[in-house]
């Protein structure tokens, strides 16, 4: 079949081609149509699961979490009475959320095919809308705080939570569970039939894929027989053209393209014959020979007329060129002692023949003292070995100017082999020898400027092959510079920047020039970054020859920049793990906080129920027992409440400009009935403007006024001042009294929560105020402290943290 298909009646070889091609195309149509089928088999089951299965699913999830979250909120809502948030979710719930929620549930499950299931869904609405009633019912009963201290309305609500919002919520949640699964099997289901529709397509891809390479593998044999092996020939017949050798390729020659290419082959065979022998002809300066080139498009036939002519005009302006170039010749007759020099040299010396002592001596007179024993060894040498010499030395013209000169020359003799001649030429070189210091000197300079450079530079060709780099650049890698000339900048690199490179070369090619970081391996396996500044290399024709770029070595500011990184990483993740931690504190002081109120709560009411029916009818202990349990509680609840806004302080707020001057006046008002009744006299000086959490430095200023007026002296006018002193990075503020005072070993204990240093009966409180002043102080990154002598008075220092940049100063006068 093979032989039948290459000895095919006439079929060109493109046409063999096209059918191979052709043959492959149909196989690839079958594979389209096969794999669309399958592939739609796959959408269908697709889309019933992104657009049907999953969103159902996930509705349906949503439905159970908010049966959860109704029941949680109901709950919180009977026993937390301080719960505002729970409150505010449950009503947005019921009125919202549930809504929403439903609608989309019926959206998806129009589109169910089992009715079934659609009836116990509608059967988990119906009830889910029964439990909302109850819980509505709840939620009318507990409206105010003054419900939750009616014990009938608060434990006909605990009721219902237990007998009916509970049991009904689980009901609820176990019909909404049974949906689930069958929807979470529906997907399973479903994911096996896309499974199986996918493993027939890998396999129908796997047997065309492999009946594509058995036919590939065909014809690549086919078309290496009927291509390769003539065009090999060819191959060989082009590699002798290019050695000198012109041969004719032997084959069967067919109407086909190779044998047309065969024919052009041997034509260009015979043509390039004849040019040799023209090339021949010139090589041997036979300039007279005549050739035609063998067309228009010639362009070698063209070159070597060109260069006929041009060596014959060259030949014939030899001697003017010589001229031109101060190219001078001579001639020494040994045997004589005659110098004879050419009109050429004479204009070299500055100097007139008729003038000229025409001789080796005469020669020599002209030769710089210095250079003239070189000279004249050189040339004693030449005499003695006859053997050729050259050299430069300086001469002194007859202008007595300094010129530099370079000789050459010969020996000549005769038929007996004795020297008779020496001929030469001399060439004023001094100009030259002028611009090549000049270069040796830039290239010097340069040189050191490079070499000492404390930035790396790196020079490329073309091909971006290392042809230079500096001292600098080499340590910075590690490398000497041997190691580093001749290979590509990409062998320093890994492979990603090795990719990053390869685009920035292409933009050099381009002509651009920009500045970049790069990454670099050094010798020791360490990762060096830089700062590359680049630019293109260019030639005067504008063509790209290289590039050359400067590094900067900025290993220390990424490594730098890493640290900060991770360090700013770890701050934020204990800064979040600090937020959790204070909230969960916040919330269980909170929870705490209400949950022993609760029993406070009760217990008051029912010492309020008895007092008021049994006071004065049972005996004086038991009525002063009454009394104990009422002041304790309400101590109890005092101290809670107190711990509750402790916990507060800071929380949920921004930081503001704060007025102190106008605040304290505020504080003032508030406290205006304690101090006409204490008669305190309270001086003011002038308070700045800091920034800071309004309410809570008005809570510190109100609690240490009220400190000082507590603790007064009661034979003394209490005197109280209020200062502040501008730190440097702080303001000072002071609060000084002539009050009762505290030794000194108390001066630490009082800022603690609920240390007491007096009996509350002769001074009420809490114990606690101090401790909200020093938390408050510490929010605000300062400190505070008390100074005191007991019987004599106090005086309280706490620092405020001034803004890092200047706060703005608010006139006193806008003061409400």
């Amino acid at each position: 079949m093979l032989n039948y298909f290459k000895r095919g009646v006439n079929i060109s070889i493109r046409h063999r081609i096209y059918g191979s091609f052709l043959l492959l195309v149909v196989l690839f149509i079958i594979n389209s149509i096969m794999t669309i089928i399958t592939l739609n088999n796959i959408q269908h089951s697709s889309n019933h699961l992104t657009k049907v299965i999953e969103p159902s699913l996930e509705t349906i999830i949503d439905f159970r979490r908010m049966a959860l979250e109704s029941k949680i909120y109901t709950t919180n809502w009977v026993f937390l009475r301080f719960s505002e948030e729970n409150k505010t979710a449950l009503e947005k719930l019921r009125v919202t959320d549930y809504p929403a929620l439903k609608s989309a549930i019926s959206k998806y499950a129009a589109q169910w095919k089992a009715n079934n299931w659609v009836d116990s869904l509608n059967k988990a609405f119906a009830g889910f809308e029964e439990l909302l009633v109850i819980e509505k019912g709840i939620m009318n009963d507990l409206k105010t705080f003054s419900d939750y201290d009616d014990p009938m309305i608060k434990f006909e609500a605990e009721r219902k939570i237990e007998e009916e919002v509970l049991p009904r919520s689980a009901s609820l949640i176990n019909s909404i569970k049974a949906i689930r699964t069958h929807w979470i099997a529906e997907r399973t289901v479903q994911n096996n039939i896309v499974s199986v529709y996918s493993t027939k397509l890998r396999m129908f891809i796997i047997a065309l894929s492999v009946t594509m390479i058995l036919i590939g593998v065909f014809l690549s044999l086919f078309m290496t027989r009927l291509i390769i092996q003539p065009i090999n020939k060819i191959r060989h017949i082009v590699t002798d053209l290019g050695n000198g050798i012109s041969r004719k390729v032997t084959h069967d020659i067919k109407n086909d393209e190779i044998s047309e290419m065969i024919r052009s082959v041997n034509n260009l065979s015979e043509k390039l014959q004849a040019t040799a022998a023209f090339a021949t002809e010139i090589g041997n300066r036979n300039f007279e020979s005549y050739f035609e080139p063998l067309g228009a498009e010639d362009a070698l036939g063209k070159a070597l007329v060109a260069m006929r002519d041009n060596l014959k005009a060259s030949n014939e302006n030899l001697n003017e060129a010589q001229h031109i170039a101060k190219l001078g010749s001579w001639e020494w007759d040994i045997v004589n002692n005659g110098l004879l020099w050419s009109d050429e040299l004479y204009d070299v010396f500055d100097t007139d023949r008729n003038l000229f002592n025409a001789s080796y001596e005469g020669f020599l007179s002209f030769v710089h003292p210095d250079d003239r024993e070189n000279v004249r060894s050189l040339m004693s040498k030449s005499v003695m070995d006859h053997l050729p010499f050259s050299y430069e030395c300086r001469i002194i013209s007859s202008k007595n100017i300094t010129k530099i000169i370079s000789a050459h020359g010969k020996p000549t003799k005769n038929d007996k082999g004795e020297l008779i001649r020496l001929t030469g030429i001399a060439q004023d070189i001094t100009e030259q020898k002028k611009a090549e210091a000049e270069l040796l000197k830039s290239e010097k300079q340069y040189r050191q400027i490079v070499e000492t450079s404390q930035e790396g530079i790196w020079v490329i060709d073309e091909n971006n092959y290392t042809v230079f780099v500096n001292k600098k650049m080499c340590e910075m890698l590690e490398y000497s510079r041997e190691e580093m000339m001749g290979k590509q900048n990409y062998d320093f690199k890994n492979d990603d920047e090795k990719k990053k490179a390869m685009d920035q070369i292409k933009r050099r090619k381009g002509g651009l020039h920009e500045t970049h970081e790069s990454s670099f391996v050094t010798k020791s396996g360490k990762t060096l970054w830089t700062n590359v500044s680049t630019n293109p290399v260019l030639d005067e024709a504008g063509n790209y020859k290289g590039a050359m770029a400067m590094f900067t070595d900025i290993t220390k500011r990424k490594q730098d920049e890493l640290l900060i990184r991770k360090s700013q990483a770890r701050l934020i993740a204990n800064n979040m793990e600090l937020e959790r931690k204070n909230k969960e504190l916040q919330q269980f002081a909170y929870v705490a906080s209400h949950d022993l109120q609760e029993p406070l709560i009760t217990t008051g009411n029912f010492v309020g129920l008895l007092q008021k029916q049994y006071l004065g009818r049972l005996d004086n202990k038991a009525d002063q027992y009454l009394s104990f349990i009422m002041q304790s509680s309400e101590r109890m609840r005092t101290l809670i409440t107190g711990l509750l806004e402790y916990s507060r302080i800071g929380a949920n707020k921004e930081l503001q400009l704060v007025n102190t001057q106008c605040l304290l006046r505020e504080v003032l008002n508030d406290l205006n009935v304690v101090i006409h009744t204490s008669g305190a006299h309270i001086t003011v000086g002038e308070l700045p403007v800091i920034r800071g959490y309004d309410a809570e430095i008005k809570q510190l200023f109100h609690n240490l006024l009220a400190n000082a007026i507590k603790f007064r002296k009661n034979d003394v006018p209490l005197q109280i001042n209020i200062a502040a002193i501008e730190k440097e990075d702080f303001w000072e503020f002071t609060i000084s009294d002539n009050g009762i005072g505290l030794e000194k070993k108390h001066s630490e204990r009082i800022f603690v929560i609920f240390q007491r240093l007096n009996n509350r009966s002769h001074y009420p409180g809490s114990g606690i105020g101090l401790s909200y002043c020093k938390k408050i102080v510490e929010l605000h990154k300062g400190n505070i402290r008390v100074e005191s002598i007991p019987g004599t008075g106090s005086i309280f220092y706490f620092t405020i943290q001034k803004n890092p940049t200047h706060e703005t100063q608010i006139e006193l006068h806008t003061c409400n």
